[in-house]
């Protein structure tokens, strides 16, 4: 790519970014709101309760206790700017935050922003740290402040699904369509802090704080992981889109399972794809089959993408021969028991992810519901896709459903974050990078397994009144923040802008 159509490029994308405030009224209210951390901005999603009302005294103190550990991390990392200069910045900062709470996610976004070292190489662990630290200071400070507008409402349904099940088990695989991971963690937590009687009403708040904590560690992991792939500017700002995305902060507060998926997929691709010459085969074959099976036990139709991973890390030499049949059997010891419950129980392995596409997708498109629903035939995503539908709009439907989720609507709820429609647009340039460079090609390759049939269902939603949940493709979004962040250093570079 040429320096001016590098530059032509990325004008154009800040051009596509500015047009959503003269679109339409939604879409300049999106992009308004985008800035915003204030109850308001979530008005997006239907049932996130809005209390305008609360107090936000704790917050705001917290809040100048981050801006101190931010300045820190600025000091760590050698901030050029001027000693007075930056005093002035935070003082001014803390002024904001303090009179306006709303400017406080594009303040401690600004603010992580000026006080990296971008232009240093690379990192040495004690600067890692400290950038770290603050990620998740910022991420939990953020989940915290939206605590309050739920911690006294009923769960949502299938979070309260999981934890009525973790009461009702015989033994550990006997969860239902339900992946047992997420039932066995409830079952821990309630045997620390019991159901209360008025589940149904007041709902159970530590599995909130619980996979609160679990999405400010997804900052932290998108972070390393993204350092050892890409380059630690890409995942920095991978990392701080995760920490202030409001998409992100919002599902957080559910008590789902979307943060442990986003882990466990991560922590597969790290243990996959991190080449190694040191000993240590058994150990590490052992952690890279733990982290797969918890994977598939949070999701069983994450299959392909768990044997995708094994075969590119031997294939592309990262992990030996030996490593990759101590993960699979290890894997495989871990989630075989709950694909064989399903196949005894209900007579198809895949039963938990079919049970959805059966259950809820295909009753509800096809208005096939009735009272017993035993007497609907079970449609499989395979049927579904090769028999009802035919093949050629089985495919069509499935670009429409790849285009949407990656650059279109979805992408939106997805990137509910500054400058979003920038950031999807660096996606764009993102993927066609990773889809011409052999190193990277895994990563697309692996993100599209990750969405699989999703696509399809997706698409087929948009011509129907059902209502597109987006969680389902949630934990895409850090291979997506990674496109979008490799993408606009990479036409940065193409322009001149930094060095190569």
């Amino acid at each position: 790519m040429s320096q001016r159509t590098a530059r032509r490029l990325l004008f154009g994308m800040a051009v596509f970014w500015l047009s959503l405030f003269v679109l339409s009224p939604l879409t300049r209210e999106y992009a308004q709101l985008s800035f915003s951390g204030d109850d308001s901005a979530y008005r997006f999603y239907e049932d996130f309760i809005i209390q305008p009302q609360k107090s936000l005294l704790v917050f705001k103190s917290a809040a100048l206790a981050v801006l101190l550990l931010l300045f820190k991390n600025s000091r760590e990392n050698g901030c050029t700017f001027p000693t007075h200069f930056l005093y002035g910045l935070y003082s001014f900062s803390a002024i904001c935050i303090l009179f306006w709470w709303p400017s406080a996610l594009g303040v401690f976004a600004l603010l992580l922003l000026l006080g990296y070292p971008w232009k240093a190489k690379e990192l040495p662990p004690e600067k890692q740290r400290w950038t770290l630290f603050s990620l998740l200071a910022v991420s939990l400070l953020l989940r915290l402040e939206k605590l309050p507008n739920v911690c006294a409402a009923p769960l949502q349904s299938d979070s309260e699904q999981y934890l009525r099940l973790s009461q009702g088990l015989t033994w550990l695989y006997d969860t239902q369509h339900r992946e047992p991971l997420l039932a066995w963690i409830d079952r821990l937590l309630t045997f620390f802090f019991p159901v209360p009687d008025t589940l149904a009403v007041t709902g159970y708040l530590p599995i909130r704080i619980f996979t609160i904590l679990l999405s400010c560690a997804v900052s932290v992991m998108v972070y390393r992981i993204g350092s050892r792939f890409f380059s630690h500017q890409t995942a920095f700002i991978a990392a701080l889109a995760a920490a202030v995305n409001k998409a992100i902060i919002y599902r957080s507060l559910q008590g789902l399972r979307e943060e442990l998926l986003i882990i466990s997929i991560l922590s597969v691709a790290g243990l996959a794809l991190t080449a190694s010459q040191k000993p240590g085969t058994f150990r590490r074959g052992i952690s890279w089959g733990l982290a797969s099976g918890c994977l598939l036990l949070v999701r069983t139709a994450c299959l392909p993408y768990v044997l995708f991973a094994c075969t590119w890390a031997w294939w592309r030499g990262h992990r030996a021969w030996k490593e990759c049949v101590i993960s699979t059997l290890v894997c495989f010891l871990l989630a075989a028991p709950y694909y064989i419950y399903c196949k005894i129980e209900f007579g198809d392995p895949m039963y938990s992810g079919n049970y959805h596409v059966n259950k809820f997708y295909y009753m509800t498109i096809f208005n096939t519901g009735s009272p017993d629903t035993s007497k609907v035939p079970y449609v499989s995503p395979t049927q579904l896709m090769f028999h009802i539908y035919p093949w050629y709009k089985t495919a069509a439907l499935t670009l429409e459903g790849i285009a949407d989720t990656l650059v279109g609507r979805f992408a939106f709820r997805l990137f509910y974050l500054p400058f979003s429609a920038f950031f999807i647009a660096c996606s764009a340039v993102g993927y066609v990078r990773w889809l011409f460079d052999p190193k990277k090609r895994g990563w697309l390759v692996m993100m599209l397994l990750l969405l699989g049939p999703m696509a399809f269902i997706l698409a087929m939603l948009n011509h129907s009144p059902v209502v597109f949940d987006w969680r389902t493709v949630l934990h895409l979004f850090p291979f997506m923040a990674y496109a979008a962040s490799d993408g606009f250093f990479y036409l940065l570079e193409r322009a001149r802008f930094i060095s190569e």
